[in-house]
């Protein structure tokens, strides 16, 4: 179940999604590591330069290993986090 009501996808000004391999490999970090996820969210919007456009990718790539590894909770975990991020994104109007 996704985190935020907007659907996943690019918008008019979204076409640039360079970054997206930083957010993708920040949301595994955060996924592995014990501490403060909040933290770890708002490090991936900051990552991503306050775009949705990498965020977005970074989601649909770590959502593609799922297909392939349902089971693989430390992927699950990263999906999580790029969720959430999406959703305090959208939440907060943060994007550029």
């Amino acid at each position: 179940m996704l985190a935020s009501d907007h659907p996943i996808t690019l918008g008019r000004g979204d076409e640039d999604d360079s970054g997206w391999q930083l957010a993708f490999q920040h949301a595994f970090e955060v996924a592995e590591s014990i501490g403060d996820e909040e933290a770890g969210v708002v490090e991936v919007l900051m990552l991503a330069h306050m775009r949705r456009a990498p965020v977005c990718t970074a989601r649909a790539n770590c959502g593609a290993f799922l297909v392939e590894y349902p089971d693989d909770v430390r992927t699950g975990n990263a999906l999580r986090v790029l969720d959430r991020a999406l959703a305090d994104g959208d939440a907060g109007h943060i994007w550029r």
